[in-house]
């Protein structure tokens, strides 16, 4: 194995099928989420296969719309760059400051949280949307509830940790993470099942 791994990507990447992906073998890069009851939208860049060099994909995922591109070639290596790449992975994610976040395993803690800060100030509505998390903090029901003007702000401040915790420690904290995924999944399923849908219908 080569010491240094190669990400190489394409001028112009091209559209694939989604189901040229299913079953496939998966390793994210990164995954960005937005718990959104009537549109709930999940990207992310992962590699696809176990070859020494395999394909990039980029991939943006709703109930009603699915995009994926091969956007490069990942060559295996023992050590690589991740700031470099993570800034070209979030050209690809847009839209709206994602609540649900989570990184390569292969990351360090302080990597980890030195990237996920840079990626969320991209965000036009960042401020906003973390500040939101914060007040309802591993409660995302009610945070959608509220903004959707369906319940009243909190009523109790955030403890003094999750008060003075940087934004990138508010996502990547496991306590945030796991309500964060089942209120997605809820959201998901809502969204089909049920066009009314609303997080406490």
């Amino acid at each position: 194995m080569r010491e240094f791994a190669t990400f190489e990507y394409l001028n112009e990447p091209h559209e694939v099928l989604v189901e040229d992906i299913e079953g496939g073998n998966l390793q994210a890069l990164i995954i960005a989420g937005i718990v959104n009851p009537f549109g709930p939208t999940l990207s992310f860049v992962a590699t696809l296969g176990a070859s020494e060099s395999r394909p990039i994909i980029y991939a943006m995922l709703n109930p009603f719309q699915c995009k994926v591109l091969h956007i490069g070639t990942y060559i295996e290596g023992e050590r690589w760059h991740p700031r470099e790449e993570f800034s070209v992975f979030s050209e690809y994610i847009n839209g709206s400051c994602p609540t649900l976040l989570l990184l390569s395993r292969h990351l360090d803690a302080a990597v980890r949280g030195d990237i996920a800060q840079q990626f969320l100030l991209k965000f036009d509505d960042a401020q906003q949307v973390i500040e939101n998390v914060r007040s309802f903090y591993a409660n995302p029901m009610d945070r959608v509830s509220a903004a959707m003007g369906m319940q009243a702000a909190p009523t109790s401040m955030p403890s003094d940790e999750i008060q003075k915790a940087q934004w990138s420690e508010l996502l990547l904290d496991k306590r945030h993470i796991w309500p964060e995924i089942q209120a997605f999944m809820y959201a998901w399923d809502g969204s089909i099942t049920n066009p009314s849908y609303s997080p406490r219908a």
